[in-house]
């Protein structure tokens, strides 16, 4: 058995879990994950706790809306950044930035669009959990490696956007 936790994070090194084990965090293609053998007449059940955080705080919250585009399927940090971008956001998956990878104009506008989607997923996470506008700059650019940097009103901009569509969380 693995002990897991959830919505229970650490704060450090986005650790979650029991004794700091996040397999949540091992993804599909993980060396890590690849290294996890069952035991003979043993089985490896992975189950998908998508987007759980974001889940639990909007139920608790009562906020319906959201709690209506997880009931329809939608991608949560999708429809995030099409409000913060008012355009047209893709969920770009890996299959496609590789099936791209000879197109370098496709490529870099899937890229466009999965850099978008992380915004989105940075901005629900961390906002709905009481961030404010300079700690929700600083974790977009820590996550994204250097590669989002907002501006100080952009990121104030997106916090005030955010809270005013996600009153009930706030």
């Amino acid at each position: 058995p693995v002990p897991i936790a959830y919505a229970g994070a650490v704060t450090t090194l986005r650790d979650s879990g029991m004794d700091s084990i996040n397999t949540q965090n091992f993804g599909r293609t993980s060396p890590i994950r690849r290294a996890i053998i069952a035991g003979p007449g043993e089985a490896i059940v992975a189950g998908d706790l998508s987007q759980i955080e974001l889940r639990v705080n909007h139920t608790l919250a009562g906020n319906i809306d959201k709690i209506r585009l997880f009931v329809l399927g939608e991608d949560v940090y999708v429809v995030s950044a099409r409000e913060t971008y008012h355009t047209d956001v893709m969920d770009v998956t890996d299959e496609m930035l590789d099936q791209a990878a000879d197109n370098p104009d496709l490529l870099a506008e899937y890229k466009r669009h999965k850099l978008m989607r992380f915004v989105g997923k940075v901005k629900e996470l961390q906002l709905g959990y009481q961030s404010g506008w300079a700690k929700y700059k600083d974790t977009v650019r820590l996550w994204s490696g250097g590669k989002v940097i907002l501006a100080d009103e952009e990121a104030q901009q997106h916090v005030k956007q955010w809270r005013s569509v996600n009153r009930l969380v706030v």
